[in-house]
């Protein structure tokens, strides 16, 4: 198993970014489906709505290893 690293320049705090998050004003699509496989190599999918637009998120469950 390999990790693929990805980062991200985001010119706001983290503290910003998690009251915005977790803000009950916050706009985050209700998931019309969820298919969630929990072991090493299964896949999440979470898939939601708006105005006629599909959207999807998918991911890889992956093996964690400690230093």
């Amino acid at each position: 198993m390999y990790a693929v690293e990805k980062s991200y320049s985001c010119p706001f705090t983290v503290d910003t970014i998690y009251t915005a998050w977790t803000s009950s004003e916050s706009v985050i699509l209700p998931a019309k489906s969820l298919t969630i496989d929990p072991i090493v190599g299964g896949r999440i999918e979470i898939v939601s709505e708006m105005n006629g637009i599909e959207w999807r998120m998918v991911g890889l469950f992956d093996e964690v290893a400690t230093d």
